[in-house]
Protein backbone atom coordinates (compact mmCIF):
# COMPACT_ATOMS: atom_id res chain seq x y z
CA UNK A 1 0.00 0.00 0.00
CA UNK A 2 2.79 2.39 0.92
CA UNK A 3 4.58 1.74 -2.41
CA UNK A 4 1.40 2.44 -4.36
CA UNK A 5 0.77 5.66 -2.42
CA UNK A 6 4.34 6.85 -2.94
CA UNK A 7 4.34 6.22 -6.68
CA UNK A 8 0.91 7.80 -7.25
CA UNK A 9 1.45 10.67 -4.79
CA UNK A 10 -1.78 9.84 -2.93
CA UNK A 11 -3.08 9.18 0.58
CA UNK A 12 -4.04 5.52 1.02
CA UNK A 13 -5.23 3.50 4.05
CA UNK A 14 -4.16 -0.12 4.64
CA UNK A 15 -6.88 -2.17 6.38
CA UNK A 16 -4.43 -4.98 7.10
CA UNK A 17 -1.91 -2.86 8.98
CA UNK A 18 -4.23 -0.04 10.09
CA UNK A 19 -1.80 2.53 8.67
CA UNK A 20 -2.22 5.53 6.40
CA UNK A 21 0.45 6.36 3.82
CA UNK A 22 0.24 10.02 2.80
CA UNK A 23 2.40 11.19 -0.12
CA UNK A 24 0.13 13.93 -1.39
CA UNK A 25 2.99 16.44 -1.06
CA UNK A 26 5.24 14.47 -3.38
CA UNK A 27 6.34 16.50 -6.42
CA UNK A 28 6.87 15.29 -9.96
CA UNK A 29 3.85 12.97 -10.32
CA UNK A 30 2.35 13.81 -13.72
CA UNK A 31 -0.47 11.27 -13.84
CA UNK A 32 -1.45 7.81 -12.62
CA UNK A 33 -4.00 5.13 -13.40
CA UNK A 34 -4.94 1.46 -13.22
CA UNK A 35 -5.35 -0.90 -16.17
CA UNK A 36 -7.75 -3.81 -15.54
CA UNK A 37 -8.36 -7.01 -17.51
CA UNK A 38 -11.87 -7.19 -18.97
CA UNK A 39 -13.01 -9.77 -16.38
CA UNK A 40 -11.59 -7.94 -13.33
CA UNK A 41 -13.99 -6.41 -10.75
CA UNK A 42 -14.53 -2.75 -11.75
CA UNK A 43 -14.03 -1.58 -8.15
CA UNK A 44 -10.35 -2.46 -8.49
CA UNK A 45 -10.00 0.70 -10.60
CA UNK A 46 -9.81 2.43 -7.19
CA UNK A 47 -6.23 2.24 -5.93
CA UNK A 48 -7.04 1.83 -2.24
CA UNK A 49 -9.67 -0.84 -2.92
CA UNK A 50 -7.28 -2.73 -5.19
CA UNK A 51 -4.34 -2.92 -2.82
CA UNK A 52 -6.48 -3.69 0.23
CA UNK A 53 -7.88 -6.62 -1.78
CA UNK A 54 -4.35 -7.71 -2.72
CA UNK A 55 -3.18 -7.55 0.93
CA UNK A 56 -6.32 -9.32 2.17
CA UNK A 57 -5.81 -12.17 -0.29
CA UNK A 58 -2.41 -13.09 1.21
CA UNK A 59 -2.12 -15.24 4.36
CA UNK A 60 1.56 -14.86 5.14
CA UNK A 61 2.78 -11.57 6.57
CA UNK A 62 6.01 -11.78 4.52
CA UNK A 63 4.28 -12.65 1.25
CA UNK A 64 5.45 -10.84 -1.87
CA UNK A 65 2.53 -8.85 -3.23
CA UNK A 66 3.62 -7.33 -6.51
CA UNK A 67 6.25 -6.86 -9.16
CA UNK A 68 7.75 -3.41 -9.56
CA UNK A 69 8.82 -2.17 -12.97
CA UNK A 70 10.17 1.14 -14.29
CA UNK A 71 11.02 2.35 -17.78
CA UNK A 72 12.04 5.69 -19.22
CA UNK A 73 10.10 7.77 -21.73
CA UNK A 74 11.91 8.88 -24.87
CA UNK A 75 12.63 12.62 -25.07
CA UNK A 76 12.29 12.42 -28.87
CA UNK A 77 8.52 11.66 -28.45
CA UNK A 78 5.75 13.89 -27.17
CA UNK A 79 4.13 13.08 -23.83
CA UNK A 80 1.04 11.77 -25.62
CA UNK A 81 3.16 9.51 -27.86
CA UNK A 82 5.07 8.16 -24.84
CA UNK A 83 1.82 7.46 -22.96
CA UNK A 84 0.38 5.66 -25.97
CA UNK A 85 3.45 3.42 -26.21
CA UNK A 86 3.58 2.78 -22.46
CA UNK A 87 -0.11 1.81 -22.18
CA UNK A 88 0.23 -0.41 -25.25
CA UNK A 89 3.28 -2.07 -23.68
CA UNK A 90 1.39 -2.75 -20.43
CA UNK A 91 -1.66 -4.04 -22.31
CA UNK A 92 0.33 -6.45 -24.50
CA UNK A 93 2.65 -7.83 -21.82
CA UNK A 94 0.58 -7.83 -18.62
CA UNK A 95 -3.14 -6.93 -18.90
CA UNK A 96 -3.67 -9.42 -21.74
CA UNK A 97 -2.45 -12.15 -19.36
CA UNK A 98 -4.98 -11.24 -16.64
CA UNK A 99 -2.61 -9.02 -14.64
CA UNK A 100 -3.53 -5.63 -13.20
CA UNK A 101 -1.18 -2.68 -13.78
CA UNK A 102 -1.07 0.27 -11.40
CA UNK A 103 1.03 2.94 -13.14
CA UNK A 104 2.30 6.42 -12.32
CA UNK A 105 4.29 8.80 -14.51
CA UNK A 106 7.02 10.88 -12.85
CA UNK A 107 8.88 13.86 -14.29
CA UNK A 108 11.45 14.91 -11.62
CA UNK A 109 12.62 18.49 -11.24
CA UNK A 110 15.89 19.25 -12.95
CA UNK A 111 18.40 22.05 -13.07
CA UNK A 112 18.18 24.62 -15.90
CA UNK A 113 19.55 22.99 -19.03
CA UNK A 114 19.40 19.51 -17.46
CA UNK A 115 18.22 16.48 -19.42
CA UNK A 116 14.52 15.63 -18.90
CA UNK A 117 13.94 12.26 -17.24
CA UNK A 118 10.22 11.38 -17.51
CA UNK A 119 9.54 7.77 -16.62
CA UNK A 120 6.77 5.39 -15.62
CA UNK A 121 6.55 3.27 -12.47
CA UNK A 122 4.34 0.18 -12.58
CA UNK A 123 3.14 -2.06 -9.71
CA UNK A 124 1.74 -5.40 -10.87
CA UNK A 125 -0.03 -7.71 -8.36
CA UNK A 126 1.59 -11.13 -8.64
CA UNK A 127 -1.73 -12.96 -8.75
CA UNK A 128 -3.57 -12.75 -12.07
CA UNK A 129 -7.36 -12.27 -12.18
CA UNK A 130 -9.17 -15.49 -13.06
CA UNK A 131 -12.26 -15.49 -15.37
CA UNK A 132 -14.44 -15.64 -12.24
CA UNK A 133 -13.01 -12.30 -11.07
CA UNK A 134 -10.98 -13.76 -8.20
CA UNK A 135 -7.21 -13.65 -7.72
CA UNK A 136 -5.51 -16.80 -8.99
CA UNK A 137 -2.49 -18.74 -7.78
CA UNK A 138 1.07 -17.39 -7.71
CA UNK A 139 2.68 -20.75 -8.38
CA UNK A 140 1.70 -24.27 -9.35
CA UNK A 141 3.38 -27.64 -9.01
CA UNK A 142 4.29 -29.31 -12.29
CA UNK A 143 6.00 -32.61 -13.01
CA UNK A 144 9.70 -32.58 -13.88
CA UNK A 145 10.22 -34.33 -17.23
CA UNK A 146 13.28 -36.05 -18.66
CA UNK A 147 14.71 -35.59 -22.16
CA UNK A 148 12.00 -37.93 -23.54
CA UNK A 149 9.16 -35.96 -21.97
CA UNK A 150 8.46 -38.62 -19.31
CA UNK A 151 7.95 -37.96 -15.61
CA UNK A 152 10.89 -38.74 -13.29
CA UNK A 153 10.33 -41.01 -10.28
CA UNK A 154 11.83 -39.88 -6.95
CA UNK A 155 12.89 -43.07 -5.12
CA UNK A 156 13.61 -41.24 -1.85
CA UNK A 157 10.19 -39.57 -1.61
CA UNK A 158 8.21 -42.33 -3.30
CA UNK A 159 6.57 -40.04 -5.85
CA UNK A 160 7.22 -38.29 -9.14
CA UNK A 161 9.47 -35.23 -8.98
CA UNK A 162 7.75 -31.86 -9.16
CA UNK A 163 8.82 -28.22 -9.13
CA UNK A 164 7.14 -24.86 -8.52
CA UNK A 165 6.55 -22.61 -11.50
CA UNK A 166 5.11 -19.12 -11.73
CA UNK A 167 1.54 -19.04 -13.01
CA UNK A 168 1.94 -15.64 -14.68
CA UNK A 169 5.25 -16.52 -16.40
CA UNK A 170 7.08 -13.41 -15.16
CA UNK A 171 9.49 -15.48 -13.04
CA UNK A 172 10.59 -17.65 -15.94
CA UNK A 173 14.17 -17.45 -17.18
CA UNK A 174 14.38 -14.87 -19.93
CA UNK A 175 11.07 -13.14 -19.06
CA UNK A 176 12.77 -9.83 -18.22
CA UNK A 177 14.78 -10.03 -21.44
CA UNK A 178 11.55 -10.42 -23.44
CA UNK A 179 9.99 -7.41 -21.68
CA UNK A 180 12.99 -5.24 -22.51
CA UNK A 181 12.92 -6.48 -26.08
CA UNK A 182 9.20 -5.65 -26.34
CA UNK A 183 9.71 -2.08 -25.09
CA UNK A 184 12.68 -1.55 -27.45
CA UNK A 185 10.61 -2.86 -30.38
CA UNK A 186 7.73 -0.46 -29.70
CA UNK A 187 10.09 2.51 -29.39
CA UNK A 188 12.01 1.59 -32.55
CA UNK A 189 8.78 1.34 -34.51
CA UNK A 190 7.93 4.85 -33.34
CA UNK A 191 11.41 6.13 -34.21
CA UNK A 192 11.03 4.72 -37.73
CA UNK A 193 7.53 6.20 -38.05
CA UNK A 194 8.90 9.66 -37.16
CA UNK A 195 11.88 9.24 -39.51
CA UNK A 196 14.46 9.41 -36.69
CA UNK A 197 17.81 7.68 -37.11
CA UNK A 198 17.71 6.23 -33.57
CA UNK A 199 17.65 2.61 -32.49
CA UNK A 200 17.21 1.17 -29.00
CA UNK A 201 18.87 -2.14 -28.16
CA UNK A 202 17.85 -4.07 -25.05
CA UNK A 203 21.18 -5.94 -25.04
CA UNK A 204 24.21 -4.85 -23.02
CA UNK A 205 27.17 -3.15 -24.72
CA UNK A 206 29.17 -6.37 -24.38
CA UNK A 207 26.46 -8.46 -26.11
CA UNK A 208 26.15 -5.86 -28.87
CA UNK A 209 29.92 -5.93 -29.46
CA UNK A 210 30.10 -2.21 -28.65
CA UNK A 211 33.37 -1.01 -27.11
CA UNK A 212 31.61 1.32 -24.63
CA UNK A 213 31.34 1.11 -20.85
CA UNK A 214 28.04 1.06 -19.00
CA UNK A 215 27.31 3.57 -16.25
CA UNK A 216 25.90 2.73 -12.81
CA UNK A 217 22.34 3.80 -11.99
CA UNK A 218 22.61 6.67 -9.55
CA UNK A 219 19.21 6.56 -7.88
CA UNK A 220 17.44 9.42 -6.07
CA UNK A 221 19.80 9.56 -3.06
CA UNK A 222 22.97 9.83 -5.14
CA UNK A 223 21.28 12.23 -7.56
CA UNK A 224 20.23 14.50 -4.68
CA UNK A 225 23.77 14.54 -3.23
CA UNK A 226 25.33 15.30 -6.61
CA UNK A 227 22.78 18.07 -7.16
CA UNK A 228 23.95 19.69 -3.90
CA UNK A 229 27.56 19.54 -5.11
CA UNK A 230 28.53 16.50 -3.00
CA UNK A 231 30.71 14.12 -5.00
CA UNK A 232 29.91 10.43 -4.61
CA UNK A 233 31.80 7.31 -5.70
CA UNK A 234 29.03 6.41 -8.16
CA UNK A 235 28.98 9.96 -9.53
CA UNK A 236 32.76 10.03 -9.94
CA UNK A 237 32.67 6.63 -11.64
CA UNK A 238 29.94 7.74 -14.07
CA UNK A 239 31.81 10.96 -14.90
CA UNK A 240 34.94 8.94 -15.68
CA UNK A 241 32.90 6.50 -17.82
CA UNK A 242 31.33 9.38 -19.77
CA UNK A 243 34.76 10.86 -20.47
CA UNK A 244 36.14 7.48 -21.53
CA UNK A 245 33.13 6.76 -23.76
CA UNK A 246 33.61 10.16 -25.41
CA UNK A 247 37.20 9.17 -26.24
CA UNK A 248 36.03 5.79 -27.56
CA UNK A 249 33.36 7.39 -29.76
CA UNK A 250 35.87 9.89 -31.13
CA UNK A 251 38.31 7.06 -31.86
CA UNK A 252 35.60 5.04 -33.60
CA UNK A 253 34.65 8.11 -35.65
CA UNK A 254 38.25 8.51 -36.79
CA UNK A 255 38.47 4.80 -37.59
CA UNK A 256 35.24 5.07 -39.57
CA UNK A 257 36.71 7.96 -41.56
CA UNK A 258 39.86 5.93 -42.10
CA UNK A 259 37.88 2.91 -43.32
CA UNK A 260 35.97 5.14 -45.73
CA UNK A 261 39.24 6.62 -46.98
CA UNK A 262 40.71 3.17 -47.45
CA UNK A 263 37.58 2.04 -49.29
CA UNK A 264 37.78 5.07 -51.58
CA UNK A 265 41.48 4.41 -52.19
CA UNK A 266 40.72 0.77 -52.94
CA UNK A 267 38.02 1.71 -55.43
CA UNK A 268 40.45 4.05 -57.15
CA UNK A 269 43.12 1.34 -57.23
CA UNK A 270 40.65 -1.16 -58.65
CA UNK A 271 40.15 1.11 -61.62
CA UNK A 272 43.84 0.81 -62.45
CA UNK A 273 45.43 -2.27 -64.09
CA UNK A 274 46.56 -4.66 -61.39
CA UNK A 275 50.39 -4.70 -61.38
CA UNK A 276 52.22 -8.00 -61.51
CA UNK A 277 53.63 -7.28 -58.06
CA UNK A 278 51.12 -5.12 -56.15
CA UNK A 279 52.27 -2.46 -53.75
CA UNK A 280 51.82 -3.19 -50.08
CA UNK A 281 49.51 -0.18 -49.87
CA UNK A 282 47.25 -1.99 -52.34
CA UNK A 283 47.52 -5.15 -50.25
CA UNK A 284 46.29 -3.24 -47.19
CA UNK A 285 43.24 -1.99 -49.09
CA UNK A 286 42.53 -5.50 -50.42
CA UNK A 287 42.80 -7.11 -47.00
CA UNK A 288 40.34 -4.69 -45.38
CA UNK A 289 37.57 -5.57 -47.84
CA UNK A 290 34.52 -7.52 -46.56
CA UNK A 291 35.68 -7.90 -42.97
CA UNK A 292 33.34 -10.26 -41.07
CA UNK A 293 32.33 -8.24 -37.99
CA UNK A 294 32.42 -4.71 -36.61
CA UNK A 295 34.73 -5.45 -33.67
CA UNK A 296 37.06 -7.45 -35.87
CA UNK A 297 36.99 -4.71 -38.49
CA UNK A 298 38.21 -2.14 -35.98
CA UNK A 299 41.09 -4.38 -34.93
CA UNK A 300 42.07 -5.09 -38.54
CA UNK A 301 41.86 -1.43 -39.47
CA UNK A 302 44.20 -0.52 -36.61
CA UNK A 303 46.71 -3.26 -37.48
CA UNK A 304 46.67 -2.65 -41.22
CA UNK A 305 46.83 1.14 -40.84
CA UNK A 306 49.83 0.93 -38.50
CA UNK A 307 51.50 -1.52 -40.90
CA UNK A 308 51.01 0.92 -43.77
CA UNK A 309 52.52 3.80 -41.76
CA UNK A 310 55.55 1.69 -40.75
CA UNK A 311 56.14 0.54 -44.33
CA UNK A 312 56.02 4.09 -45.63
CA UNK A 313 58.56 5.20 -43.00
CA UNK A 314 60.91 2.37 -44.04
CA UNK A 315 60.49 3.09 -47.75
CA UNK A 316 59.17 -0.44 -48.45
CA UNK A 317 56.69 -0.57 -51.32
CA UNK A 318 56.24 -4.23 -52.30
CA UNK A 319 56.29 -7.76 -50.90
CA UNK A 320 59.77 -8.59 -52.25
CA UNK A 321 61.26 -5.56 -50.54
CA UNK A 322 59.47 -6.53 -47.32
CA UNK A 323 60.79 -10.10 -47.47
CA UNK A 324 64.32 -8.86 -48.22
CA UNK A 325 64.15 -6.38 -45.34
CA UNK A 326 62.93 -9.07 -42.93
CA UNK A 327 65.77 -11.39 -43.99
CA UNK A 328 68.37 -8.63 -43.76
CA UNK A 329 67.17 -7.45 -40.33
CA UNK A 330 66.96 -11.00 -38.95
CA UNK A 331 70.49 -11.78 -40.18
CA UNK A 332 71.87 -8.57 -38.69
CA UNK A 333 70.15 -9.27 -35.37
CA UNK A 334 71.46 -12.85 -35.24
CA UNK A 335 75.03 -11.80 -36.11
CA UNK A 336 74.97 -8.90 -33.64
CA UNK A 337 73.56 -11.08 -30.87
CA UNK A 338 76.17 -13.79 -31.51
CA UNK A 339 79.01 -11.23 -31.59
CA UNK A 340 77.90 -9.55 -28.34
CA UNK A 341 77.49 -12.94 -26.68
CA UNK A 342 80.98 -14.08 -27.78
CA UNK A 343 82.59 -10.80 -26.74
CA UNK A 344 80.96 -10.95 -23.30
CA UNK A 345 82.24 -14.51 -22.86
CA UNK A 346 85.75 -13.49 -24.05
CA UNK A 347 85.87 -10.55 -21.59
CA UNK A 348 84.80 -12.80 -18.75
CA UNK A 349 87.47 -15.36 -19.63
CA UNK A 350 90.25 -12.79 -20.06
CA UNK A 351 89.44 -11.07 -16.79
CA UNK A 352 89.67 -14.41 -15.02
CA UNK A 353 93.03 -15.20 -16.65
CA UNK A 354 94.40 -11.74 -15.75
CA UNK A 355 93.25 -12.29 -12.19
CA UNK A 356 94.97 -15.68 -12.07
CA UNK A 357 98.20 -14.17 -13.53
CA UNK A 358 98.25 -11.69 -10.64
CA UNK A 359 97.78 -14.52 -8.15
CA UNK A 360 100.56 -16.51 -9.86
CA UNK A 361 103.04 -13.59 -9.57
CA UNK A 362 102.00 -12.89 -5.98
CA UNK A 363 102.71 -16.40 -4.75
CA UNK A 364 105.61 -17.29 -7.08
CA UNK A 365 108.21 -16.42 -4.35
CA UNK A 366 106.49 -18.82 -1.98
CA UNK A 367 106.73 -21.56 -4.58
CA UNK A 368 110.37 -20.74 -5.42
CA UNK A 369 111.34 -20.92 -1.73
CA UNK A 370 110.86 -24.69 -1.91
CA UNK A 371 114.13 -24.83 -3.90
CA UNK A 372 116.16 -23.26 -1.09
CA UNK A 373 118.80 -25.59 0.51
CA UNK A 374 117.24 -25.29 3.96
CA UNK A 375 114.07 -26.98 2.66
CA UNK A 376 115.81 -29.96 1.09
CA UNK A 377 115.19 -31.91 4.28
CA UNK A 378 111.80 -33.63 4.26
CA UNK A 379 110.78 -32.52 7.74
CA UNK A 380 111.54 -28.87 7.06
CA UNK A 381 109.89 -29.04 3.64
CA UNK A 382 106.65 -30.52 5.02
CA UNK A 383 106.55 -27.92 7.78
CA UNK A 384 106.93 -25.12 5.19
CA UNK A 385 104.25 -26.60 2.93
CA UNK A 386 101.86 -26.86 5.87
CA UNK A 387 102.50 -23.25 6.87
CA UNK A 388 101.95 -22.02 3.28
CA UNK A 389 99.26 -24.46 2.19
CA UNK A 390 96.70 -21.87 1.04
CA UNK A 391 99.27 -19.81 -0.89
CA UNK A 392 100.67 -22.90 -2.63
CA UNK A 393 97.12 -24.10 -3.47
CA UNK A 394 96.20 -20.76 -5.04
CA UNK A 395 99.50 -20.71 -6.95
CA UNK A 396 98.93 -24.20 -8.32
CA UNK A 397 95.36 -23.36 -9.39
CA UNK A 398 96.50 -20.16 -11.11
CA UNK A 399 99.29 -22.05 -12.85
CA UNK A 400 96.79 -24.59 -14.18
CA UNK A 401 94.41 -21.92 -15.49
CA UNK A 402 97.21 -20.06 -17.25
CA UNK A 403 98.66 -23.24 -18.74
CA UNK A 404 95.29 -24.32 -20.09
CA UNK A 405 94.48 -20.87 -21.50
CA UNK A 406 97.91 -20.51 -23.15
CA UNK A 407 97.83 -24.06 -24.51
CA UNK A 408 100.75 -25.20 -22.37
CA UNK A 409 103.04 -22.34 -23.37
CA UNK A 410 104.75 -20.08 -20.85
CA UNK A 411 103.02 -16.75 -20.44
CA UNK A 412 104.76 -13.38 -19.99
CA UNK A 413 103.97 -9.94 -18.64
CA UNK A 414 103.71 -8.75 -22.24
CA UNK A 415 100.92 -11.26 -22.82
CA UNK A 416 99.07 -9.96 -19.75
CA UNK A 417 99.39 -6.43 -21.05
CA UNK A 418 97.96 -7.58 -24.40
CA UNK A 419 95.08 -9.31 -22.62
CA UNK A 420 94.24 -6.14 -20.67
CA UNK A 421 94.32 -4.14 -23.90
CA UNK A 422 91.98 -6.65 -25.55
CA UNK A 423 89.56 -6.45 -22.59
CA UNK A 424 89.44 -2.65 -22.88
CA UNK A 425 88.72 -2.87 -26.61
CA UNK A 426 86.03 -5.52 -26.15
CA UNK A 427 84.31 -3.52 -23.41
CA UNK A 428 84.31 -0.43 -25.63
CA UNK A 429 82.76 -2.50 -28.42
CA UNK A 430 80.14 -3.96 -26.04
CA UNK A 431 79.24 -0.53 -24.73
CA UNK A 432 78.44 0.47 -28.30
CA UNK A 433 76.84 -2.74 -29.60
CA UNK A 434 74.92 -4.08 -26.59
CA UNK A 435 72.19 -1.37 -26.77
CA UNK A 436 71.86 -2.03 -30.50
CA UNK A 437 70.65 -5.58 -29.79
CA UNK A 438 67.31 -4.34 -28.43
CA UNK A 439 66.92 -1.87 -31.31
CA UNK A 440 67.62 -4.61 -33.86
CA UNK A 441 65.28 -7.00 -32.08
CA UNK A 442 62.44 -4.44 -31.99
CA UNK A 443 62.87 -3.67 -35.69
CA UNK A 444 62.93 -7.37 -36.54
CA UNK A 445 59.75 -8.04 -34.50
CA UNK A 446 58.01 -5.04 -36.05
CA UNK A 447 58.78 -6.26 -39.57
CA UNK A 448 57.72 -9.80 -38.74
CA UNK A 449 54.49 -8.41 -37.23
CA UNK A 450 53.78 -6.47 -40.41
CA UNK A 451 54.56 -9.58 -42.44
CA UNK A 452 52.15 -11.58 -40.25
CA UNK A 453 49.43 -8.94 -40.59
CA UNK A 454 49.63 -9.11 -44.39
CA UNK A 455 50.36 -12.85 -44.60
CA UNK A 456 46.69 -13.82 -45.00
CA UNK A 457 46.78 -12.10 -48.38
CA UNK A 458 50.40 -12.53 -49.43
CA UNK A 459 50.59 -16.29 -48.78
CA UNK A 460 47.81 -17.34 -51.21
CA UNK A 461 49.28 -14.98 -53.84
CA UNK A 462 52.77 -16.48 -53.45
CA UNK A 463 51.35 -19.99 -53.70
CA UNK A 464 49.58 -19.06 -56.94
CA UNK A 465 52.84 -17.61 -58.32
CA UNK A 466 54.72 -20.82 -57.41
CA UNK A 467 52.05 -22.91 -59.17
CA UNK A 468 52.37 -20.77 -62.30
CA UNK A 469 56.16 -21.15 -62.27
CA UNK A 470 55.82 -24.94 -62.18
Amino acid sequence: MASAAYRAGEKLYSERYGETSDYTRKHGVVCSGILLPAHAPPEYADRQTLWNAVEKNERRRDAQLAYSDEFSFQNEFTFEENMELALRFLQENFVSKGLICDYAVHDPEREPGGTPNPHMHVLIPMRAIEPNGLFGKKQEQVFVLDENGDRIWDEKRGRYKTESRSCNGLDKYGALEKLRESWARLCNEKFAEKGLDIHLDNRSYARQGVELLAQIHEGPAVHAMEKRGIHTEIGDYNRFVRQLNAVIRETERKLKDLREWLQTAREELNQLPTPEEPSLAWVVQEQLNNLPSRSKSLRHVQEASQALIDLQEMGITNADELDAKVTETSKFYDELTERVKNNEARVKKLEEVIKQAAIYKKYLPVKQALNEPRLHFEKARKKYEAEHDSELTLFKAAQGVLKKFNHGKQWTDTMVADWKKEVAELKASLEKEAPQVKVARDEMLKLRGIQGTLESYLKPRRERNHEQER
